[in-house]
């Protein structure tokens, strides 16, 4: 089994004067992963992928748990403002949720995670500051289950289980959900998981063999040495070295020492033996690394530690993005603060990483279609055994609502909203809103620029008729490329959308144009300019004058409030902002229902 070190993490190297010796050519080589991620930053978000996805990595909050519950807050509260514009899906936590495992600390954690209740499904992690002491962590025994009980997460649509000898208990567990054209699985696991924990990680592994699986557990990687921490085989040789040595004979022999199973340990019993495994992620030590292995089917497996609890403040807030490419296979690697609005810029921070397709068991029926994505010819995968049967037929929702296909209701219009990002923001209000009155689909991803309209209106319109289309492009249309040119140039903007709008009208619906909502001033990431909001909208008015088209102004419907609705520096809107917008957009869908619709 190779193991290969990746990129800067090792190699590249930064030189640190040495305090008290500033007037000397002497310095201390420090590798990259073993600073914060404070060394090298930018002001403002990670840029979102278009059509992508993404899960967020929070690494260990055992300090804001205790002394800065406010960074805590804002981390789970920026997550929730900006998931529709990184299209978040999952939010993974890597463990040492608290520092002493006290009520309080407990009680701050869950008060943060509750702010993404019924938005965005989420997973801590223990880690040994969750146990209390050295004897709970031996014997496995947290507070955690008290504060975050099974229940809360069953009402997740991403989960799936926890581990079966103690279905009762939240330490050990895992989630499945579809993304990109392709399945995927988080199992978490405790603080050095016991030996049969691990028994039943593989066996949901087996059970799935056409998921793409993380690992999530607290302690496995040390970026002090690139290696996974030793497992209780090399724990037993230093013990007996010791005693050769002279030492105590009172060490404990291997045979009696705790059931805990370290890094190297998880390697050699679970993490190597199943070929659908593409990723560990952990925390616990200080900062960061990634590094590559070869699992038994040849799998490539990325390893990866993230921890920032020894920055200033306990951490400044930062954490990971795993941010999902269209093809399906490539994450690139983000890490940011909300507290302080920085990126951080480090090469081994901002990387791309490969996952390769699961490999299926030996006689599966698992076969490999259109390049990434993975069908079961039998039936569809299921848990272990865990009495739960009965349900085991029941489809699975995705882990982001806006973007599920909804069943409509007999008799009720069908309405249809094609948008990018701001529109996935309002979509759940407008539904909301409506209910009882319009089925109200959307279509299935980011609408982007109007030539990705241009490419995928047909496939969006081809579902049934549709008496209302609320529609909108615009903001990924003015934004400058590499190149120094817009995605789409004003002239093409104007073509693309009368021929956006003729298509529409063919299917005889009731169309409804959403004007673009507005651009802060100032130097934004993407770029994009403040004034050209206006140049579009009034390309878009014309347009609409001249087809008959009735238009929603958000622009001007939003803006008396954008100074707190709107995202600092971001085109986005805080979770409140969407439920503004979608009050407008279930308006004048409401209207346009009942023919009081005005024309532009």
């Amino acid at each position: 089994m190779a193991c290969t070190i990746l990129g800067s993490s090792v190699s590249a190297q930064v030189p640190v004067p040495i305090p008290g010796q500033a007037l000397k050519e002497v310095v201390k080589i420090i590798p990259l992963g073993l600073l914060p991620a404070s060394t090298a930053t930018t002001p403002g978000e990670p840029e979102p992928i278009e059509g992508g996805f993404t899960i967020m990595v929070m690494p260990d909050t055992q300090y804001y748990s205790q002394k800065y519950p406010d960074t805590f807050h804002k981390q789970t509260q920026w997550i929730a403002d900006t998931a529709a514009k990184y299209n978040t899906i999952f939010v993974a936590h890597l463990g040492d949720i608290t520092e002493t495992a006290a009520d309080a600390e407990w009680e701050v954690a869950k008060a943060a995670f509750a702010r993404l209740d019924g938005k965005l499904a989420y997973l801590p992690t223990p880690g040994n500051h969750d146990y209390g002491g050295r004897l709970q962590v031996q014997t496995h025994r947290s507070p955690y289950t008290n504060f975050f009980p099974v229940a809360s997460f069953q009402k997740m649509a991403t989960f799936g289980g926890t581990y079966d000898k103690e279905p009762q208990k939240s330490d050990n567990q895992y989630h499945r959900f579809t993304a990109g054209g392709r399945k995927w699985m988080v199992i978490a696991l405790e603080y050095a998981p016991r030996t049969d924990v691990l028994r039943w990680a593989g066996d949901v592994c087996s059970a799935n063999p056409d998921h793409t699986v993380f690992i999530t557990t607290h302690a496995y990687l040390d970026p002090r040495t690139n290696r996974r921490f030793p497992g209780a085989e090399a724990e037993a040789k230093k013990e007996k070295k010791k005693d050769d040595e002279g030492a105590s004979a009172a060490s404990t022999p291997a045979k009696a020492r705790p059931d805990l199973n370290q890094g190297e340990d998880m390697w050699q019993k679970l993490v190597s033996k199943h070929g659908n495994i593409a990723m560990v992620l952990c925390g616990h030590a200080s900062y960061t690394a990634h590094v590559t292995s070869t699992g038994e089917a040849g799998n490539t497996v990325h390893e990866v530690v993230v921890d920032y609890q020894r920055d200033v403040n306990g951490g400044d807030g930062w954490m990971r993005l795993l941010q999902f490419l269209p093809d399906g296979k490539t994450v690139r690697t983000r890490d940011y603060s909300p507290t302080l609005n920085l990126s951080c810029t480090m090469p081994d921070r901002c990387y791309d990483m490969v996952f390769e397709l699961p490999k299926a068991p030996s006689g599966s029926a698992v076969s490999v279609l259109a390049g990434t994505t993975l069908q079961l010819a039998a039936a569809a995968p299921v848990a272990p055994a865990s009495g739960k049967d009965k349900d085991k037929d029941k489809p699975k929702a995705s882990a982001n609502p806006v973007m599920d296909p909804i069943k409509d209701v007999p008799g009720l219009p069908r309405v249809l909203l094609i948008g990018d990002s701001i529109s996935i923001g309002y979509t759940m209000p407008v539904r909301k809103l409506l209910e009882g009155k319009a089925n109200v689909h959307r279509i299935p991803t980011n609408g982007g620029p109007t030539k990705n309209g241009i490419a995928n209106i047909d496939k969006w319109l081809d579902n049934g008729k549709w008496d209302v289309i609320h529609f909108n492009w615009g903001i990924h249309d003015l934004k400058y490329m590499p190149d120094g040119k817009r995605q789409v140039e004003p002239e093409d903007y104007e073509k693309n959308l009368r021929a956006l709008v003729k298509k529409m009208k063919a299917k005889g619906t009731k169309l409804i144009w959403a004007t673009t909502t507005p651009i802060p001033d100032g130097e934004l990431n993407p770029p994009r300019r403040f004034g050209q909001v206006k140049e579009y909208n009034e390309i878009a008015a014309r347009v609409m004058k001249d087809e008959g088209v009735a238009v929603d102004d958000l622009n001007a419907w939003i803006t008396p409030d954008l100074a707190k609705l709107q995202n600092p520096k971001d085109v986005h809107y805080s979770a409140a902002g969407s439920d503004k917008l979608g009050e407008k957009v279930a308006e004048e869908i409401e209207a346009a229902l009942s023919g009081k619709q005005k024309r532009s």
